[in-house]
């Protein structure tokens, strides 16, 4: 798929169109017009780039030989930004926490032996009592499973999370 963009004072303008949508929506464009007043554009896929929890992964464009591609780079977030994803990730994090929560109450109201009782009371406990310090890090407790006869499954158990319980 080719890609143009178009070229205002010397300098990539706005984002790349598809070259099927340039000619379709300029027709009447002509091979000296696309030379003066588009570029060829290179698309690179950022995927591969690691970009942090309190980072930003930004794109420009530049000149590459007679044509422009994307170039891909991380940037710090600001302070603003900073604290708007520190909030979010903390939000959600306790709606995770509070849908956890709500789920090993349910359960703990339909178990029938006491050893599944006090499995699902202590990871409760572990679970409310769990703190984090960075929002970014923030691993809550995975829920224990019983099995049907009221014991804990091993963390090797198919469809088990690990063994939260101390």
């Amino acid at each position: 798929m080719d890609f143009f963009i178009r070229i205002l004072d010397g300098q990539p303008h706005e984002h790349p169109i598809m070259g099927d949508n340039l000619r379709w929506a300029l027709p009447e464009i002509d091979a000296v017009r696309l030379a003066t007043e588009f570029a060829p554009f290179t698309r690179i896929d950022p995927a591969g780039i690691p970009v942090g929890f309190y980072e930003v992964l930004v794109e420009e464009y530049v000149w590459d030989g007679p044509g422009v591609r994307d170039n891909w780079h991380t940037r710090p977030m600001t302070e603003e930004e900073h604290t708007i994803k520190r909030q979010g990730a903390i939000e959600g994090t306790e709606r995770h926490r509070a849908s956890l929560l709500a789920y090993s109450e349910t359960e703990k109201a339909l178990a029938t032996t006491p050893g599944a009782i006090s499995v699902w009371d202590a990871y409760i406990s572990d679970l409310t009592a769990h703190t984090y310090a960075d929002p970014s890090t923030a691993n809550l407790p995975l829920p224990p499973y019983i099995l049907p006869d009221g014991s804990l499954a091993g963390i090797s158990a198919p469809g088990t999370a690990p063994d939260v319980i101390d």
